[in-house]
């Protein structure tokens, strides 16, 4: 072989290596962007994605014979509930409630019913449980009837739901609508938090105890600041929804 022929084949052979290389290269960094591109989407999008949960509450009145609903003078009413997780990650779930609240009402002429729909549109009002205001009727009395946990799931899976139906009954006569009222906190970790509800007879309602749940199951009791806790990681949350029922 020439010197001439060992030269060439020489670079034949370098360039065979280095295009070799470049393939090796290509599809290393192929597998390493396919491999990131996975981990982003199935792991790391879902973990930083919030938690969510949608509730709907339907309550009606149950239809029965008339002369069955004059001997018992009670009128049976249904309440549906329907809790669905669309986030993409596990939704952990706290003691729910859900309340039942007769109301009655007297009759009135309020001539100052603009300023007082201007009231409700307050950012002071914007929290509370029923921000609206009438000029023919005021609430007259508001009493508790019902109500208990709502949920007895303590998680919800990405795209799952769960339904609950019940039915309570109501005196005939007694209250012209109800008000009902349901509240599901959640956090994101599995046993990191617990609430207790309390009833607060003055007040006259609900008030939650939130507990912090350490490594050894310990419950330590937490305050809220500004209605935000010290280990803001757990993503206390609590959905609510409401409604009417006419009687």
């Amino acid at each position: 072989m020439s010197e001439r022929e060992g030269t060439e084949s020489k670079k034949s052979f370098l360039a065979g290596s280095f295009h070799t290389w470049i393939q090796t290269i290509a599809i290393i960094l192929a597998g390493a962007w396919a491999a990131y591109t996975f981990i982003y989407k199935e792991v790391l999008v879902p973990k930083a994605a919030p938690i969510n949960l949608a509730l709907n509450l339907q309550p009606q009145r149950v239809s029965q014979d008339l002369g069955r609903a004059k001997a018992d003078h009670l009128i049976p009413v249904e309440l549906k509930i329907v809790a669905n997780n669309p986030s993409t990650r596990t939704v952990y779930l706290l003691p729910s409630l859900w309340l039942a609240y007769g109301v009655t009402y007297s009759e009135k002429d309020d001539l100052t019913i603009g300023q007082k729909v201007e009231a409700t549109l307050a950012p002071a009002a914007a929290t509370a449980m029923f921000s609206y205001a009438e000029r023919h009727a005021e609430t007259k009395s508001r009493m508790l009837i019902a109500g208990g946990r709502a949920l007895r799931d303590v998680s919800l899976k990405p795209g799952e739901a769960v339904t609950r139906t019940m039915v309570f009954y109501v005196p005939a006569n007694r209250y012209r609508m109800l008000t009902i009222s349901l509240y599901v906190p959640t956090v994101s970790k599995k046993d990191s938090m617990d609430i207790v509800w309390r009833h607060n007879a003055v007040a006259g309602n609900f008030v939650p105890t939130v507990y912090l749940i350490d490594a050894a199951g310990t419950r330590v009791p937490i305050v809220s600041k500004d209605g935000k806790y010290a280990n803001e990681e757990d993503e206390l949350q609590e959905f609510a929804v409401y409604a009417d029922l006419a009687l």
